[in-house]
C-alpha cells in the first residue's frame, strides 16, 4: 500500500510539472512572436528579462527553504517533495518571463490601438453611478490624505501578491487540479484580460484623460485633487506611490520605447482582475481566507477608482472575466488531468485527499 502511495504521488507531481512547461512554452511562443513583430531588440528586453527571472527563482527557492523548514519542523500538513521543487522553479520562471514578455505587448503592440473606449467607460461609470464620475463619490465619502495613503499602500502590495502567486500556488494548492488551475489562470488573465481584452476595450483611464484623450474639466479637477494630495503626502513623509508613477508613466508612453513595468491601459483592470484570482485561490484553500481575499480584491477596485487609474467599470468587467476564465479552466483541467489508474488500483489518491481536507 505505501509503495502505491509514493508511485501515485510521485505521477502527479510530473504530470503537474508538464502542465506548468506547457505554459511557459505558450509564452516562449509568445515571446519569439511579439519580438518578431515589433521588431524589438534583445538588447532592450534581455536586461530586463534577466532581473525579473532572477528576482522570481531567488523567491522560488526562500519559499522553497521555507516549506522545508515547516516540513520537517511537523508545523504544517505539506506534500513537498523534489518533484514540488522543481514545479516550484518552473512556475517562478513562468513569473519571471511573462511580466516582461506582456510588457513588449503593451508598450510596443498596444499603442497602435489608441485610446477610443474613454469616453464610452466613463459614460458607463456615469449611468452606473446616477449620473456623478465614481471618483467624486470616493473623494467625498474618503477625503482623508490617510485613506489615499492605505489605499495606495494596497495597491503596491498588490505587486508582490501578484509576483508570487503562481510558486504559493504550486506549495499550497490542495489538489493538483486546483494547483494548474490557478496557474493557468494567472497567465489566461495576463493573455485574454491584459492582452485581448485591453485591445478590444483601448483606453486610458481617468489620470490619463486630458493628456491622451481629450480636454474634459471633470478629469482636470480630478488631477487637480490628486496633485494636491500628492502634495500634501509627500509632507507627511508618506509618498503616495501611484500619483508618482503616473507622471513616469505618462513619460516612458510619451518617449515611445521599452521600459521596465511601463505602458497605459485602462479596461479591463489587470489589477481588479488579479485580486479576484488572490481569492478564488483562498476559497480553494480555506473559506475565510478566501473572504479576507475577497476583502482586499474590492479595495483594490475602490482604490483603482479613487487614484485615478480607472473608471469603475474596468474592475467589473475584469471580475466577470477572471470568473468565467476560472469556471472554463475547470473544463479545460478536468479533461487534461483526468485521474488514470494506476498499477495500485487506487486512482488519483492525491486529489481525493485534498478534496476531502478541504
Amino acid at each position: 500500500m505505501t509503495t502505491g502511495i509514493v508511485y501515485e504521488h510521485a505521477r502527479l507531481r510530473d504530470g503537474e510539472t508538464l502542465a506548468v512547461v506547457a505554459l511557459l512554452l505558450i509564452v516562449v511562443a509568445a515571446a519569439g512572436w511579439l519580438t518578431a513583430v515589433t521588431q524589438t531588440s534583445l538588447d532592450a528586453v534581455a536586461g530586463v528579462t534577466i532581473r525579473f527571472v532572477a528576482s522570481a527563482l531567488s523567491l522560488a527557492i526562500l519559499l522553497c527553504l521555507a516549506t522545508a523548514y515547516v516540513q520537517r519542523r511537523g508545523l504544517a500538513d505539506v506534500r513537498f517533495d523534489r518533484s514540488a521543487v522543481l514545479a516550484v522553479l518552473l512556475a517562478a520562471l513562468l513569473v519571471g518571463l511573462t511580466i516582461p514578455v506582456f510588457g513588449i505587448f503593451k508598450q510596443l503592440v498596444l499603442p497602435a490601438r489608441g485610446f477610443p473606449l474613454d469616453p464610452a467607460l466613463r459614460a458607463i461609470d456615469r449611468a452606473i453611478f446616477l449620473g456623478a464620475d465614481p471618483w467624486r463619490l470616493s473623494h467625498a465619502l474618503m477625503p482623508s490624505i490617510g485613506v489615499t495613503q492605505f489605499l495606495d499602500w494596497l495597491y503596491t502590495l498588490w505587486m508582490p501578491m501578484m509576483f508570487l502567486f503562481p510558486m504559493l500556488a504550486i506549495l499550497a494548492g490542495r489538489t493538483r487540479q486546483d494547483r494548474v488551475r490557478l496557474v493557468g489562470c494567472w497567465l489566461a488573465a495576463w493573455i485574454l484580460i491584459g492582452g485581448v481584452g485591453a485591445w478590444l476595450l483601448g483606453s486610458a483611464g481617468p489620470c490619463y484623460y486630458n493628456a491622451l484623450v481629450a480636454p474634459d474639466a471633470g478629469f482636470a479637477a480630478f488631477d487637480a485633487k490628486l496633485e494636491e494630495q500628492a502634495q500634501l503626502a509627500r509632507a507627511s513623509g508618506w509618498p503616495i506611490a501611484a500619483i508618482e508613477f503616473q507622471s513616469m508613466l505618462l513619460e516612458a508612453y510619451r518617449d515611445g520605447g521599452y521600459a521596465p513595468a511601463g505602458g497605459i491601459s485602462a479596461a479591463p483592470s489587470m489589477h481588479v482582475a488579479m485580486a479576484t484570482l488572490f481569492a478564488i485561490g483562498g476559497f480553494t484553500f480555506h473559506r475565510w481566507l478566501g473572504a479576507g481575499l475577497s476583502i482586499f480584491a474590492l479595495l483594490i477596485w475602490v482604490g483603482s477608482v479613487h487614484l485615478g487609474w480607472h473608471y469603475a467599470v474596468d474592475g467589473l468587467i475584469s471580475v466577470v472575466a477572471m470568473l468565467a476564465i476560472w469556471l472554463a479552466s475547470d473544463t479545460v483541467t478536468r479533461h487534461a488531468l483526468a485521474p488514470r489508474r494506476t498499477r495500485s488500483g487506487l486512482g488519483d489518491l492525491e486529489d481525493m485527499q485534498g478534496r476531502s481536507a478541504a
